[in-house]
């Protein structure tokens, strides 16, 4: 009985370290894990006027808390739109940013209801908050909301990658 016991033990055992193994393989490095999350992921096209922004979505808590934090800057014409379940007035800030940014407040239908233009890391603390509710917002490289007409008003349409 004893050796039955044992040998179950042992093999339990086994298939532990092997499982602890296989987990640790396949986990990113963190060198790795660094790279995949600075780099940018293009998901969807924010088209107006014939202009055309390529976003990446940040629509999970974790991302959403994330954002651009971290990261050394943003190409022309790229962004983060972040999306939310519900309207409200969401507040954001600069926690960890490393360049500064245009924020655009966006409603349920695709109209931009507040930009905020070219707000520095420097801010932060402060929270910048939209002028109306809105579902979603669009962080882009500070300039972009101006050099692409992007006003109170515009009228957005999502274009899924």
């Amino acid at each position: 009985m004893n050796t039955l016991k044992s040998s179950l033990l042992f093999l339990l055992g086994m298939i532990l370290i092997v499982f602890s193994f296989y987990r640790v393989l396949e986990s990113p490095a963190p060198g790795r894990y660094q790279a995949l999350e600075s780099s940018f992921r293009a998901e969807g096209i924010l088209r107006f006027d014939e202009k055309e922004i390529v976003v990446e979505i940040a629509d999970r808590s974790d991302e959403i808390v994330r954002g651009l934090s971290g990261r050394s800057g943003l190409k022309k014409g790229t962004g983060m739109l972040f999306v939310f379940d519900q309207p409200g007035r969401y507040g954001f800030w600069m926690k960890g940013m490393n360049f500064p940014i245009d924020m655009v407040w966006i409603d349920r239908d695709f109209r931009v209801v507040t930009v905020k233009e070219g707000i520095v890391p420097e801010t932060y603390p402060a929270v910048f908050y939209p002028e109306a509710d809105a579902l979603m917002v669009l962080e882009l490289a500070s300039g972009d909301a101006a050099g692409l007409g992007i006003e109170v008003g515009t009228k957005m349409n999502f274009l899924s990658e």
